[in-house]
């Protein structure tokens, strides 16, 4: 197995603990837990995950559009574990561990995106000049 650098270990870190968190909105949905989310974020969840797990794997292939697909998932991360949910939701409180590490985790994933960007503007710049 392939050791990947620092910063794909922190993007995958951070796929993994978006993954762990949506997955447990969708438990929650379906045990109807006090602070479930609504029904209609379940197929929202799913996609989300799914997203995500493909991010991962395009990190772990070294794909050269991993960014793009990164920075996807942090987007679409955001309505589910986003900063906003502070002022949105009633349950905010209770609800600031998920809050605040999503909000972590997406920002990390955000960074990633735009460093493997980034490196690869340059080399295609490199390459053009050549």
């Amino acid at each position: 197995m392939k050791t990947l650098d620092s910063k794909a270990q922190l993007a995958v870190s951070a796929l993994l603990g978006l993954i762990v968190l949506h997955a447990m909105m969708l438990v929650a949905l379906f045990t109807h837990a006090e602070l479930s989310p609504p029904d209609f974020v379940g197929p929202l969840n799913a996609a989300v995950i799914a997203l995500q797990l493909i991010a991962m794997l395009l990190i772990y292939c070294a794909n050269r559009q991993r960014y793009i697909w990164v920075l996807l998932a942090a987007l679409v991360s955001i309505p589910g574990v986003g900063p906003h949910k502070f002022l949105s939701e009633p349950d905010a409180l209770q609800l600031s561990p998920v809050i605040l590490s999503g909000t972590l985790f997406i920002l990390l994933l955000a960074r990633y995106g735009l460093w493997v960007g980034r490196d690869r503007q340059d080399i295609q710049a490199q390459d053009s000049a050549r």
